[in-house]
């Protein structure tokens, strides 16, 4: 039984071992790949003209004749080369300058619109504070108009109650009369 197990482990572990080997190569290989491409890449960075060369900007139309340059001329074209390397450093810089301005202007306008939101809802605010408070005084005036209201109502009905008590007082009163008359009659 130990061995069967034993086996099965070593089984194991030479697949591991193998696949450990194989990852170890696989990585050294493309190391090595990699600096090989990285040192090309270099090499041909090198190689690259980054400039034009000053004799091809000195032009000679006539292929069969010598080239001979004077001295005033060299230093002509190495100005006029100086110059455009400059326009082209001046060109780059207007871009970027350019470039912040726009970034500029954008942030502006952002701060612009959170502003005009910011306006916005402080409004929007304060007229509903406002409606609020329009509301509140119309429910005390109708509360008020109401508590008037029942005052009077209070106060008709107080005297309808009153007047009422005095016709009843009265009524009794002539029957009281009308019977005392009549009793007066029939004792006559």
């Amino acid at each position: 039984m130990k061995s069967v197990v034993e086996e099965a482990i070593d089984s194991q572990a030479r697949k591991l071992n193998n696949t450990i080997e194989k990852l170890t190569t696989d990585v050294t290989l493309l190391k090595a790949e990699n600096e090989d491409l990285r040192r090309t890449v270099c090499i041909e960075r090198s190689r690259r003209r980054r400039e034009k060369p000053l004799f091809d900007d000195l032009e000679v139309n006539d292929e069969a004749k010598k080239m001979f340059f004077s001295s005033n001329k060299i230093q002509t074209t190495r100005d006029h080369q100086i110059q455009r390397i400059e326009e082209k450093q001046q060109a780059a810089i207007q871009k970027t300058k350019e470039k912040k301005q726009r970034k500029l202007r954008k942030l502006e306008k952002q701060r612009l619109i959170a502003e005009r939101k910011l306006r916005a809802k402080k409004l929007k605010q304060r007229r509903l504070v406002q409606k609020q408070k329009l509301k509140a005084k119309e429910l005390q005036k109708e509360q008020k108009k109401k508590s008037k209201e029942m005052k009077v109502q209070q106060f008709t009905d107080f005297v309808a109650i009153e007047k009422m008590k005095r016709e009843s007082s009265q009524i009794r009163s002539t029957r009281a009369e009308r019977q005392f008359k009549a009793s007066k009659r029939f004792d006559d």
